[in-house]
């Protein structure tokens, strides 16, 4: 009798019905027995039960803890049961000071944060019991910009004799800063453990084609395949706002993103003074500080609008007439980002709404975009050419419709849940015949 395999998850975000990496997990693992799924993930945020209900989290914060007091890093376990007394603290100096200091992406900031990982005793009998009472045949390993989680990989694939499924949503194998020897430093520690992991893991899952085909040219690596995020068709309805046009934006505002959207923002107000009248709503995943809730505030024209769950998140597209999609032009981020698909791009082009793109040509999520027609797309940090995309193409309702149902049929035909689970299920039950197929049919950049 066939039996599926228990597979635990290690990645820095946990499954999420909303937020990036955790959604694509989801996305990925849905029809997984409740039972045979868990996931050790190595941040503060609040998981969803939805899919997977078994964690341990172990935070930058607590291994911090455990070095300056001596002390092992114990971790903590939540199970959906326990949902109704999972608050953890997302506030203290303490960790408003470790969050600002490890997010900076800092060279030396880096290279002390995986010192801590290195010298901290993580492996402790609270996550060693949990561990062993799930007891793993399989990792799926959500890859990461630090070594010390490849390191963790690695310990725990060899204490359980578990083949590795390897996942990389962006792009960390560039040199963060010439001039810096930490940076250096910490390429050299990367490179060493992130090869070591290609060289392990049974296949490799990359977001995008030009990511599959830099890193199968660049690291010899004939194991590779594209898993983007997947979606279902879902019908939304049309909006019935009339008086103005309600541009949203739900994701993150990291990697200087809220940057674009002030800009968009700025256009907007001056498009109103023409007539124009449009209004931008920004949702994140996650709560932002009051530093960038007024960046992303002009009256009437621009707001902040707080935090949402998934029901929340669909209701709000209902109520909207575009979805915006914004990538950093500033010149570090875009190194990090232009390998990338945002998940939020199949989201998007499922829901029947007209998707407005900002960002530099070279980066994934929008040469996608781009190439294939599928949205309004602003590759120039320019306020002329944006206004006059938006004046052209946004205001005129038949050339909106024209890319929405363009982009919901791309959709349904690449960014199949059904065959991309199926691939994964496969790899990880021994079968490779049936993704080759499904590789060559995903449209290039």
């Amino acid at each position: 009798m066939f039996k599926e395999k228990k597979v635990l998850v290690i990645s820095h975000n946990p499954f999420s019905d909303t937020r990036n990496n955790g959604k694509t997990l989801s996305s990925f693992f849905e029809k997984w027995l409740p039972q045979n799924l868990a996931n050790l993930y190595l941040t503060p945020d609040i998981p969803d039960f939805t899919v997977c209900k078994n964690y341990f989290q172990i935070t930058d914060l607590e291994i911090l803890k455990a070095n300056i007091l001596f002390k092992k890093a114990h971790g903590k376990i939540y199970r959906s049961a326990e949902l109704k007394n999972f608050t953890p603290k997302h506030n203290g100096r303490l960790y408003n000071l470790v969050k600002w200091f490890f997010v900076k992406r800092n060279p030396f900031a880096e290279f002390f944060r995986e010192l801590c990982w290195k010298k901290s005793k993580y492996q402790s009998e609270n996550l060693l019991k949990w561990l062993d009472d799930f007891s793993p045949e399989a990792i799926f390993f959500q890859g990461s910009n630090m070594p010390f989680a490849y390191k963790m990989v690695e310990w725990i694939c060899d204490k359980y004799n578990c083949p590795l499924l390897l996942q990389l949503t962006d792009d960390y194998t560039f040199i963060k800063s010439r001039i810096s020897p930490f940076a250096w430093i910490n390429h050299l520690m990367y490179m060493k453990e992130f090869k070591k992991g290609l060289k392990r893991a049974k296949s490799v899952y990359v977001i995008s084609p030009a990511m599959k085909i830099e890193y199968e040219e660049r690291f010899r690596c004939n194991h590779i395949f594209i898993a983007a995020n997947s979606v279902e068709p879902i019908e939304i309805g049309a909006n019935k706002t009339t008086n103005f046009l309600r541009l949203i934006y739900t994701g993150s505002v990291s990697l200087e993103r809220w940057r674009v959207l002030k800009f968009l923002g700025e256009c907007l107000k001056e498009l109103r003074e023409e007539g124009f009248a449009a209004i931008l709503d920004v949702y994140t995943p996650l709560a932002i500080d009051d530093r960038l809730k007024s960046q992303l505030t002009i009256p009437n024209i621009m707001s902040y609008k707080g935090c949402l769950d998934y029901s929340g998140l669909i209701h709000e597209r209902t109520h909207s007439d575009v979805f915006v999609h914004i990538e950093s032009f500033l010149k570090f981020q875009r190194k990090i980002t232009r390998l990338s698909l945002s998940t939020k791009i199949p989201e998007y082009m499922v829901s029947g709404r007209c998707i407005l793109a900002i960002g530099p040509h070279e980066i994934s999520s929008i040469s996608y975009l781009k190439n294939n027609d599928l949205a309004v797309v602003v590759t120039e940090e320019s306020k002329d050419e944006l206004k006059k995309a938006v004046r052209e193409s946004l205001f005129d309702a038949t050339k909106r419709d024209s890319l929405a149902t363009k982009a919901r049929q791309f959709a349904m035909e690449n960014h199949n849940k059904d065959a991309i689970q199926k691939i994964i299920y496969n790899h990880m039950h021994g079968s490779t015949n049936d993704e080759k197929n499904i590789q060559n049919e995903f449209p290039v950049f």
